[in-house]
């Protein structure tokens, strides 16, 4: 463990140690969190009685995204994705909706987490049902609350950064950077996936290392020898229900991305309710399911009539049956927060109006 060079720029905080040195996982002590987020209210305060007339308010951001240490033959990185996004977007909803669709991850499955790069604060969900939060003890301090925060209180200017970190037992480790702040006269606060490059690593195939050692292994093997990986990556959670993967002659390409595929992705997230954290995406064997008959009678998303894992307010469980006869149950939110709510057309987290038919939808103009 080697000091923490990252120096808060606000408080003058000093992290102390680095946790994980192969995933550059960086804690803070609970008594410095407990300044930066004092720092951060403080902020908030003045920001609301300046009437957010600071240069940065209201400002859309040009994001790329790529995953740690995987590169191309030429150094560039392999997987990443580029997006528009308004700095008002709150932590914990980018995520959900957006990062994890983006990308190709499946949503509510595994615990997510940024780090501050500054000086190497933890921000994530305070309140989970993710059994990995197991992990958090042998690793880690503790983290801020994901939803308090917005992009505008960790990216200001052109070359910030902000690290994320998806699954807490793979660690695939991604950096998140400003490439480009949008004036606010020119930023509309609509989401966009503008272009990216690279196929979404399995899930569960154990983070980035591993990963780029199992593309190495693809660039050296035969169609037969490489037969084995690819049926492992078929069977990953966020490739095995791909019809086309269905078949014995699917081939996995590493570096194939298609924006229209990702973006419809994302436009799923943003129509759908928002992820419940504390009834995650589990396996499991629902009465029925284990003959076929039962197997043709369970549809995609089914609600179910009994509870798997007890009541979540304000969210109902629901079903997705796998090709393997085994079922994915997780809850999701029927009734959205006032809190959570972004428009479902196009991602904008400010200035909405909620659908007068069912008062549960939120748009920023009525068409």
């Amino acid at each position: 463990m080697s000091p923490g060079p990252y120096l808060h720029k606000k408080t003058g905080t000093r992290s102390w140690v680095k946790i994980h040195p192969q995933d550059d996982l960086v804690g803070l002590p609970s008594k410095l969190i407990e300044i930066k987020v004092e720092t951060l209210d403080e902020d908030h305060t003045l920001q609301l009685a300046a009437k957010d007339k600071s240069k940065n308010a209201g400002c859309d951001l040009i994001l790329k995204i790529a995953m740690s240490d995987l590169k191309d033959s030429k150094g560039s990185d392999l997987i990443w994705r580029r997006i528009k996004v308004s700095n008002a977007m709150r932590l914990d909803i980018l995520q959900d909706r957006i990062l994890l669709p983006t990308l190709g991850w499946v949503r509510n499955y595994h615990v997510g987490f940024y780090t501050d790069r500054t000086d190497g604060a933890l921000i994530g969900p305070i309140e989970t049902g993710h059994h990995e939060v197991a992990h958090m003890n042998m690793m880690f301090y503790e983290f801020m609350d994901e939803k308090k925060y917005t992009l505008a209180d960790f990216l200001e200017k052109e070359g910030d950064s902000l690290g994320w970190c998806y699954d807490l037992g793979d660690h695939w480790r991604h950096e998140i950077t400003v490439e480009k702040v949008v004036p606010a006269a020119e930023s509309n606060g609509k989401f966009e996936l503008l272009n990216g490059s690279g196929a979404c690593p399995g899930e569960d195939m154990k983070g980035n290392v591993a990963w780029g050692m199992k593309l190495e292994e693809l660039k050296t093997q035969t169609r037969a020898q490489s037969r084995g990986l690819m049926d492992e990556i078929a069977n990953c959670l966020n490739y095995r229900n791909d019809l086309a993967t269905a078949s014995p002659l699917w081939i996995f390409d590493p570096v194939r991305f298609n924006v229209k595929e990702a973006r419809n992705r994302v436009q799923q997230a943003l129509c759908s309710f928002s992820s419940e954290p504390l009834g995650p995406k589990t396996f499991g064997f629902s009465p029925g399911m284990m003959g076929f008959q039962g197997l043709k009678s369970c549809s995609i998303m089914e609600p179910m009539e009994s509870s798997y894992r007890g009541n979540i307010p304000g969210s109902k469980e629901v079903r997705q049956c796998m090709h393997d006869g085994s079922a994915l149950f997780e809850y999701i939110r029927f009734i959205e927060p006032q809190d959570m709510q972004i428009c479902e057309n196009c991602g904008k987290p400010d200035g909405l109006q909620r659908c007068s038919r069912c008062r549960n939808r939120s748009y920023c103009s009525k068409e």
